[in-house]
């Protein structure tokens, strides 16, 4: 079993953040730490707009991304 602690909270069920804002946020703290584990409610509607945004917004940064149900 592998346990992983999310350090960037997307806040996505926050109710003053939009989804683009929610994403902005997610990546203005990847571009500030250059590391970490993201936190998104797959419950939340936002993250059907938010994660999409930032996979969108880093897709030409060379940037690696891992599925957490493979870790």
């Amino acid at each position: 079993m592998h346990v992983s602690l999310w350090n960037i909270d997307a806040q996505d069920m926050a109710a003053n953040l939009s989804a683009e804002e929610s994403a902005q946020r997610v990546l203005t703290l990847m571009l500030l730490w250059r590391h970490g584990v993201i936190k998104f409610h797959d419950t939340q509607d936002k993250v059907r707009t938010a994660l999409p945004w930032l996979l969108k917004a880093t897709a030409q940064s060379g940037l690696g991304w891992e599925d957490c149900e493979v870790l």
